[in-house]
């Protein structure tokens, strides 16, 4: 296993082969606390960080109030090209929690620049073939991931996977609705937004089974993971229509 799959997640295995057979079995990394209906794509990590700040605290009650950045991520992927979409840049000159989420937020706003101006057909379209990526099915594995370290991990809730596994998991677009998607990953960044908001710092902590992750730790994975993904939307989108840009 190399460094890549050490720090990287479990959500990170239907990415690059495809959407899982349903009641696959996961892969036993020595982890006792885990069973098959508790995994789906975006499952965090099973490896433990190198380096955990324990202690912190989190402010509960936070899920209602949408941060004011939000909108922009919406449901008109189809009403404007991908040259007018305006991204916030990310802060050049600020404190490390102000720098993290001004990231974290470009690089959101940069997965709804690659979808719009396209149809819903081409939203679903597996451009990148043998891949079974599609820009929609990335737009559904990111609320998900946006679900499960934000509201799972840190703010300590339950919530269960919006596209299961046993349905053919984020990645099965053929009957997908976008505007059901859109409408998902933005109430699940808003959520995440609020949460961050709320926590008292970047040495807060959530938990998964065993394992220990700072906010500062979630918003650094969540910026690879969207960095990541947004490289894949890069091919996809040029295949697609042969629109390009950062």
């Amino acid at each position: 296993m190399d460094d890549l799959e050490r720090l990287g997640l479990a959500e990170r295995r239907p990415v690059l082969r495809g959407p899982p057979r349903p009641h696959r079995r996961p892969v036993d990394r020595g982890r006792d606390d885990l069973r098959d209906t508790d995994r789906d794509e975006s499952t965090p990590p099973l490896g433990r960080p190198t380096t955990v700040t324990a202690g912190g605290g989190r402010t509960t009650g936070c899920m209602g109030r949408i941060p004011p950045e939000m909108p922009s991520i919406d449901r008109d992927w189809d009403e404007v090209t991908m040259d007018a979409r305006k991204r916030p840049e990310p802060p050049r000159v600020a404190d490390e929690r102000t720098t993290l989420t001004g990231f974290l937020q470009y690089q959101r706003e940069t997965l709804a620049m690659k979808c719009t101006g396209l149809t819903a057909e081409r939203l679903r379209e597996r451009a990148v073939r043998p891949s079974e990526l599609s820009l929609l099915g990335l737009v559904r594995h990111m609320a998900d991931v946006e679900r499960t370290w934000f509201r799972n991990v840190l703010h300590g809730e339950h919530t269960k996977p919006h596209w299961p596994r046993s349905e053919g998991g984020a990645f099965d677009v053929d009957t997908a609705d976008p505007a059901e998607a859109f409408e998902i990953w933005h109430e699940e960044c808003a959520r995440s937004s609020a949460i961050v908001d709320a926590a008292e710092s970047l040495d807060a902590t959530g938990h998964f089974g065993r394992d220990v992750f700072s906010l500062r730790c979630i918003l650094i994975h969540m910026i690879e993971e969207y960095a990541r993904h947004n490289g894949h939307a890069d091919l996809l989108r040029e295949r697609i229509d042969g629109a390009t840009g950062q």
